[in-house]
This record gives C-alpha cells, sequence and structure tokens, in this order.
C-alpha cells in the first residue's frame, strides 16, 4: 500500500497578484535555485496536504526515467461547487506543462508516459488563488507490476483496503499466456475500481466489485491497479485470480534494487510451475546474468554488477521470467577535501575503482575544536551518508579514527554529528550541540570491527534536525547506534573523515560502497515482532527538553507502517483510554516523535498502535 505522508513543508508564496502567474509559468526555471521547499516524492508513495494560504504554491519533486509510464491521482478538496478547486500542475525536467490534474473539479487521474528522465515538478495550488483547501496526491507505475511490485499468483485472493482518498495499490501477475479470471469485491464512497494493464501499459479491462472478468492474456507480466473509481473515497476491496492451466511466474525481489558505485552482485529467485520455462536477460553490458539465464521450473538467477567509475548515476533493467527487474547504481561520490584546524600534516584522499583512500592527521573530533582531515561535499534537506570502513591504519595504536559525518561548516568548532571507528574498533556517536561547545559522545565497545576481513558498515542519517545512526556487518541488516538533536541550517556538510588523534602523525582509512544523498528506507526485514520506541538524545533534563522543545524518541519497525503515539500519565490505565498525541509514518524504517508536552508534564508513558496499512 503506497505510504501516507503529512506534509510540513509547505511554504506561502505570498507574492503580489499581478506578479502570480509569472511565478507559476517561470517558476520552474528559477525555484530550485531560490531554495524554495520542495518535498519529493516517490513512485508508489501518497502525500496528504493543506494549502494554508489562497496564494499558496507547494513544490512536489520526482526522480524520472524516460520510458516509465505512470499513473497521477489527485484529491483536490476547495470550492468545488464555485468552480474552485485545488490543482496539481506536472511538469518535465525542461519545463514544459505535461497536464494538469483537479482545478474545476476537472480531472484527478492522468496516465503519462514519461519521454525524458530527469526531475519532474509538481504545483500543488488553489485553481484561482483565492481559495485553501486539502488534497492528497499519488504516483503509481502502469507496468512492471507497479512501484512495489507486489506478485500475486493463480489461485490466490487478495484482501487490502484503500486507505487515503487519492491512494493507488499496484499488483503484478506474471503469466506464460492462457485464460486468467479476475474476480472483484469492495466498498467504498466512491467505488472501487481494477484497472489491468498489460506489459506495454495499455489498458486490458476495468473490473468493478461484484464481477468476474474472464480474459485470455499473452505471456508477459501484468499490473493491476486498485483505487476509488473517483478518486473520491476510502474503503475495503478484494480480489481472487483464477487460472486455467497454464505457466504462472512469481519472482523475488520484484521491487527496484539499489546498489552503491562499488562492483557488487545478487541473485533473484524465479517460482514457477513444474515444466514452465523461462529466461533471464539484460539490456546493459555492465549489469551481467552469470548463472540462471534460462531454466524450467523454480530456479535461481546470479547477476554482477560492474564498477560504476562514470560521472553519472546509472539504470539497467533485466527481464526475468517476463518480469523487468530494475537495477540502479549510484555514481562515485565526488569529495573536496579539507584540514580542519591545524593537523600538524597535511591529509588527503584518493579514488580508484570504487575504493576512497584519506590520509589524516590532528588530535580529533572530541573538544571543542575538530582538528581532522575531512573529504565531503555540500548536500542539502534531509540526507544520508553510508560507507564500508575496509581499513584503518597509522595514527595513534587505540585512538585513530575513521567514520562519516555531516557538519554544519568547515569551522573547526562547527556543529557537527559523526558516527567513527577507532583503532581500538569501538564505535563512536559524536555529536557537538552548538558552536564552540565540548562534543558528546556514546561508544560500543569491544567489536573486532576492522579485524581481517571483519568489516563494518557505518549510516548517518538527517530527518530534518534529528540525526541518526546505525551501523551493519554486511550492508543489510542495521543496529541501531543512538540518536541526537542538533540545529543546523538546510545546507550541510557531508562526507568521510580521518584523524591520527596525534599531531603531525598521519593515519588511513579506506572506504567503499560509499553513498550520499536524500534519504532511503533501511534495507532488510525488521527483526522484531512488533515495533520498538527507541531512546537516544542527550541526558533528559528540563534544559534538554526546552532546548529541543519536548521529549523525543524513535520509532523503529517496519517500513511503510502506520502508527498513532499515546499517551498517559498512569501505566495502569487501559490503552484505549490512552491520549493520542499524534501519528506518524515510518517510512525510512525510524521516525522521530517529539512529544511538547514533555514541557508540562512530570511524567509520560508512551504507546505506540499501527494503524496500517
Amino acid at each position: 500500500m503506497p505510504r501516507p505522508e503529512t506534509v510540513t513543508c509547505a511554504r506561502s508564496s505570498r507574492w503580489p497578484f499581478g506578479l502570480l502567474w509569472l511565478s507559476v509559468v517561470l517558476g520552474l526555471l528559477w525555484f530550485p535555485r531560490l531554495g524554495l521547499c520542495q518535498t519529493p516524492i516517490a513512485c508508489g508513495q501518497t502525500i496528504t496536504g493543506s494549502t494554508t494560504s489562497s496564494s499558496q504554491i507547494v513544490v512536489y519533486s520526482y526522480n524520472g526515467t524516460a520510458g516509465k509510464i505512470l499513473s497521477f491521482a489527485l484529491d483536490g478538496f476547495g470550492n468545488c461547487f464555485n468552480g474552485d478547486q485545488v490543482e496539481a500542475d506536472i511538469y518535465d525536467p525542461n519545463g514544459k506543462l505535461l497536464t494538469t490534474l483537479g482545478g474545476a473539479c476537472g480531472p484527478q487521474a492522468a496516465n503519462l508516459t514519461l519521454a525524458l528522465s530527469g526531475t519532474f515538478t509538481i504545483l500543488v495550488h488553489d485553481s484561482s488563488y483565492d481559495q485553501t483547501g486539502t488534497y492528497g496526491l499519488s504516483v503509481q507505475a502502469v507496468t512492471g507490476g507497479g512501484c512495489e511490485s507486489r506478485a500475486i499468483a493463480c489461485g490466490q485472493t487478495v484482501n487490502n483496503q484503500i486507505s487515503l482518498v487519492s491512494e493507488m495499490n499496484a499488483y503484478g501477475f506474471g503469466t506464460g499466456g492462457g485464460t486468467v479470471i479476475f474476480s472483484f469485491s469492495g466498498s467504498s464512497y466512491g467505488g472501487a475500481q481494477f484497472d489491468l494493464y498489460n506489459p506495454m501499459g495499455n489498458k486490458v479491462f476495468t473490473g468493478t466489485p461484484g464481477i468476474a472478468q474472464n480474459t485470455n492474456l499473452a505471456a508477459g507480466t501484468y499490473t493491476l491497479l486498485v483505487h476509488d473509481a473517483g478518486y473520491s473515497g476510502t474503503g475495503s476491496y478484494g480480489f481472487t485470480v483464477t487460472c486455467f492451466p497454464q505457466c504462472n511466474y512469481l519472482i523475488s525481489p520484484t521491487g527496484p534494487t539499489s546498489v552503491g558505485a562499488s562492483a557488487t552482485n545478487g541473485t533473484v529467485t524465479v517460482t514457477a510451475g513444474s515444466g514452465c520455462a523461462w529466461t533471464a536477460t539484460s539490456n546493459a553490458s555492465w549489469l551481467r546474468i552469470t548463472n540462471g539465464s534460462s531454466g524450467t521450473g523454480n530456479g535461481t538467477v546470479s547477476y554482477t554488477v560492474d564498477a560504476n567509475t562514470n560521472a553519472s548515476a546509472r539504470v539497467g533493467t533485466m527481464t526475468i521470467a517476463g518480469w523487468t527487474v530494475i537495477v540502479n547504481q549510484a555514481n562515485p561520490v565526488v569529495f573536496v577535501g579539507h584540514d580542519i584546524g591545524d593537523p600538524g600534516a597535511p591529509g588527503s584522499f584518493s579514488y580508484s575503482n570504487g575504493t576512497y583512500t584519506v590520509t589524516g592527521s590532528g588530535e580529533g573530533t572530541d573538544g571543542s575544536a575538530d582538528v581532522f582531515y575531512y573529504a565531503c561535499q555540500t548536500l542539502t534537506g534531509d540526507a544520508q551518508i553510508i560507507t564500508r570502513l575496509l581499513s584503518l591504519q597509522g595514527g595513534d595504536p587505540q585512538l585513530a579514527e575513521a567514520g562519516v559525518m555531516i557538519r554544519q561548516s568547515l569551522d573547526p568548532g562547527s556543529e557537527q554529528v559523526s558516527l567513527s571507528v577507532n583503532a581500538s574498533t569501538n564505535v563512536i556517536f559524536r555529536r557537538r550541540l552548538a558552536t564552540d561547545d565540548s562534543s558528546i559522545q556514546n561508544s560500543f565497545h569491544g567489536t573486532n570491527y576492522l579485524e581481517g576481513t571483519n568489516y563494518i558498515w557505518l549510516r548517518l542519517m538527517r530527518m530534518e534536525n534529528t540525526f541518526v545512526a546505525h551501523y551493519s556487518t554486511n550492508g543489510l541488516n542495521w543496529q541501531y547506534m543512538w540518536f541526537t538533536t542538533v540545529n543546523m541550517s538546510n545546507q550541510v556538510q557531508v562526507g568521510l573523515e580521518v584523524t591520527a588523534h596525534h599531531y603531525g602523525e598521519l593515519a588511513t582509512a579506506t572506504f567503499d560502497n560509499v553513498s550520499t544523498g536524500g534519504l532511503t528506507p533501511l534495507p532488510g526485514a525488521w527483526r522484531l515482532p512488533g515495533p520498538m520506541l527507541l531512546v537516544g538524545g542527550q541526558n533528559w533534563s528540563l534544559a534538554e527538553f526546552q532546548r529541543i522543545g519536548g521529549f523525543e524518541f524513535l520509532l523503529g519497525g517496519v517500513v511503510g507502517d502506520y502508527f498513532s503515539i499515546n499517551g498517559s500519565t498512569n501505566l495502569a490505565t487501559p490503552f484505549a483510554l490512552w491520549s493520542s498525541l499524534g501519528t506518524v509514518t515510518n517510512t525510512y524504517g525510524v521516525v522521530p516523535f517529539l512529544d511538547a508536552r514533555a514541557l508540562t508534564n512530570n511524567v509520560l508513558f508512551y504507546r505506540a498502535k499501527r494503524l496500517g496499512p
């Protein structure tokens, strides 16, 4: 189910009325450089928001790939009876208007074939700029099984619900060809609608609850899109797929796979009936099938990804048992090196075939002014850095240190947050809360990381002013370390840090699988049967509550789950009577929650209640 998310990023554009239309027409050429708030929306996501000023324009960005066929849907509520409603204008990367959704109670959904790759921009606003209203905006793919690529099999029954008005759920069905019956049920305000698309993105049929659609399908992967018929209501639905004897193909994983710039490999599992033949091919020279190029029945396809030494990211696809498997590979991160403070010996860094070698001197980052070497780049807004630390040699034999860091500026006393490993193989989470303050740290002692091939992965995330640290032994299953709250501006420095922890000496660290950019969900399955409330931060005192505006904690759990956070002053109170403090969507595997009531309550207990999907 698409992830619901409440937008808090919208900003009001209070321009003179005479300049309003000029801003709409020309805005795409310059608003990214003005630093206006742009909220990214991902394929398969539903975002809800509101316009709080009649002239407000809310800006969304979508990173699209040429040839992709997408469905955009809008639930734009306003003064519709007076011909006025929230609308969404969709522009391509060159600033060309592609379509407008809503507006004067007009169309609420449209399918678009993307002619270009790049950043598409969606402007949401009142159609006449004289009203306010609420809206929901959704994006979904109509080919390849949809953005989530949730596979359905012959004989399977699916029961789900539309929880947001503009929401679109997608399912993939792979077949070797033959007769298939889809039977539908459901209820919502506008009535559930089921659209089946063929592998080329052409609609095969539209189904409604209470019917069974009998169709003869050619071989390929089909996409079933489920939504409210008028994008005007919510409700439950169900469907069953019944096949006459034929081949039905499933693969896992089905969703897009993202890898770093370094060489890597992966596998895809094929599930098929006995005697059902299939093939696996690749369309990119750097993405190669190494085993399982063909098979019958169940099997496994192995593939390798070459290191990306180009300046830009790239996308390749494989066709496996009729399914399209997308592999997104990042480009090598472009850093600039800096000696921070007076380290006593100049540092340096180099890059070769996916590996960064960083050498630094200095006395460390554990005081009120940092002295180390920093290979970094400038990032804006929510961001993250991920890497694997392969080795650390030289410098102080116990205290030399290497890791990842996000800092406000290159000034030695700048606010900063870092996650590092020292020569004693301790994992250290360190932060400076204000300029020239002493740093604060937590450490995890007694590891065997950096001994032999016991490499360690480091991940540091910025979610507004909340910074979250994780580490891993395989880059898939991440162990939560700690979090902190540090006020930083929208633009920060993100990169790799090395200190010899000794003036004039040098330490050298090697890193690979380095990636930076916007936030991505934590990979791997959630290891616990339910969510967990994660504590962190600093010494929780009244002064700390006042510094950050309340009590903050993290909710960790299954990516995409939607929760109500409830509180009570009495732990014995039945949970049904606990007050709701707010809702959160766990978009990235962890999500922060700040309770301002901690400023006035002496004691408060918290629980999380899963609402969906």
